[in-house]
């Protein structure tokens, strides 16, 4: 590991790294192996994709691989995906060709991915002598490439490379459906080369969404996939969210216990909050910068409610209209399904020395209904253990602002919350 190329790897993606590589040169080296390997890491939308695959292009190319690297969502404007990753293997192959001959046959794939992709000139209609000369495209391309490979430099000859070639594929699965898979496919029936090794980034399951889209519904995705990738990495989710949260989120916003209305642990509530509606890593990063914005700038004389706000800076990230009612939080529970998340996690947090649990879900619902009406009128009536203790932080509050005084319709500071939520969110995102 370089400590420079990986710095802000907080989740120690290096060793992933590592394992990684030795993993295709035990491969390779393997008696009787494939000298190509197409590798599927299986890493969730969000987690991290990019930053690894560019850190690992990084490790790779200090190491002398020829390395190409092709966003597949910024191009697949090019239409075939063929086009976007053989002009990647060539921009990576270029500056090591030594021969003339070699340089004869790179300049000559550009003319092949022609005649691969547009075979009608040769086949006067008949439908048959297309497939035919589309394979015969296919096959010339795949030895021209591999020529190529084969008579790059090695050691002791000046500018050697170390082989394999290395091709990695970031942004698979934010692809239309179609082209993804037909990318993969190229890959799989096109690009199987010696000494070259394609490593694609995506979460499995929007590949099985993928291929069911493009397959059908009955499709057997595990089957599908085993027969187009030789290897699955699973990237893991690098530690646990708590320790994301405790490594992001500013000292000054987890440790003034004054900042907030009943006694929590910031790290845990909020960790606890994020896991309840399915976040990745992305969203937690994204969660935790704004939630640390509205805390640096709170002026306000009550101390916060974590469990009005947030929610809130949750359903800000995920592009939510946000409000204090049950319509919002429905569409929030439904986002977290929708990321995968199981049944709401229990949060911990002490009320007068005595510690409760309660589900995210359940608080937010009850902030909610104590918002929306005037703060004296919800200081009344029957409640559960739960949505007595949010009625009696109104009535802190009361007491506070008001000095028991308020007038019949003034609301709690909660029912600002969302504006709130909504300014500072436009102050980041500039």
């Amino acid at each position: 590991m370089n400590d420079t190329r990986w710095t802000g790897d907080q989740l120690g993606r290096w060793r992933d790294a590592d394992h990684l590589r030795d993993l295709v040169t035990r491969r390779l080296a393997a008696p009787g192996a494939r000298r190509t390997l197409t590798i599927h890491l299986d890493c969730p939308s969000g987690d991290g994709q990019s930053f690894f695959l560019r850190r690992l292009r990084d490790d790779l190319v200090a190491l002398d691989h020829p390395v190409a690297f092709l966003d597949a969502a910024r191009d697949q404007a090019a239409g075939d995906p063929l086009i976007a990753l053989v002009g990647a293997l060539i921009g990576a192959l270029t500056g090591h060709v030594s021969t003339k001959l070699a340089r004869t046959s790179l300049e000559a794939v550009p003319e092949l991915i022609a005649s691969l992709l547009n075979p009608a000139s040769a086949d006067d209609g008949q439908p048959l002598r297309r497939l035919i000369v589309r394979a015969q495209a296919l096959e010339t391309l795949g030895r021209r490439l591999a020529s190529v490979i084969a008579s790059l430099p090695r050691a002791p000859r000046p500018k050697a490379v170390r082989l394999p070639v290395y091709l990695l594929v970031d942004g698979l699965d934010a692809c239309r459906p179609s082209y993804a898979i037909t990318l993969i496919e190229r890959v799989r029936h096109g690009l199987g080369i010696d000494d070259l090794v394609v490593i694609m980034a995506a979460d499995r399951h929007e590949l099985a969404r993928m291929a069911a889209v493009v397959q059908g519904p009955g499709v057997d995705a595990v089957r599908f996939f085993n027969r187009l990738f030789d290897l699955r990495h699973r990237m893991p989710h690098g530690g646990s969210a708590r320790d994301f949260v405790a490594a992001r989120l500013p000292e000054e916003v987890a440790v003034d216990p004054r900042l907030y209305s009943f006694e929590a642990n910031p790290v845990d509530y909020i960790t606890g909050t994020m896991e309840s509606f399915g976040l990745n890593l992305s969203e937690m990063q994204a969660v935790l910068g704004l939630f640390a914005d509205i805390v640096r700038g709170w002026t306000r004389a009550v101390p916060i409610e974590l469990g009005a706000l947030v929610p809130l800076v949750i359903g800000h990230v995920r592009g939510l209209d946000l409000a204090l009612d049950e319509d919002f939080l429905n569409r929030l529970i439904e986002s977290a399904r929708r990321k995968g998340a199981g049944s709401q996690k229990l949060v911990r947090f002490s009320f007068f020395g005595a510690e409760e649990t309660a589900s995210p879900a359940e608080l937010f619902a009850d902030y909610a209904i104590a918002a929306a009406n005037p703060i004296a009128q919800g200081l009344t009536g029957d409640l559960t253990r739960i949505a007595s203790i949010v009625r009696s932080r109104l009535a802190d509050e009361y007491l506070i602002l008001h000095r028991g005084r308020a007038d019949g319709e003034a609301l709690s500071i909660i029912a600002d919350y969302p504006a709130i939520v909504e300014s500072a969110g436009r102050m980041t995102e500039v």
